[in-house]
């Protein structure tokens, strides 16, 4: 895999072309050029590899995040 390519094929892609995946987890073909499942929680992504014979070796497990909403994360309370 081809890390540089992949990256720069991820970031091609449209909001149009995301649309249908926001807030989900999604697999990307090892190139970057192609989504080939994706699943509203990490559960449902990974039955649908499974249903599609997807192993992890084929794919790059990922997360299309609503591009209105913002996550600055880290912090507890505790």
């Amino acid at each position: 895999m081809n890390a540089t390519e992949f990256i720069l094929n991820c970031n091609a892609r449209t909001p149009e072309e995301l649309a249908p995946y926001i807030d989900q987890h999604v697999a990307w073909s090892l190139d970057g050029t192609k989504i080939l499942a994706h699943g509203k929680e990490w559960e449902d992504l990974f039955r649908e590899m499974e249903r599609l014979g997807l192993k992890g070796t084929d794919c790059v497990v990922s997360y299309v995040p609503d591009p209105d909403s913002s996550f600055l994360g880290g912090g507890s309370s505790e």
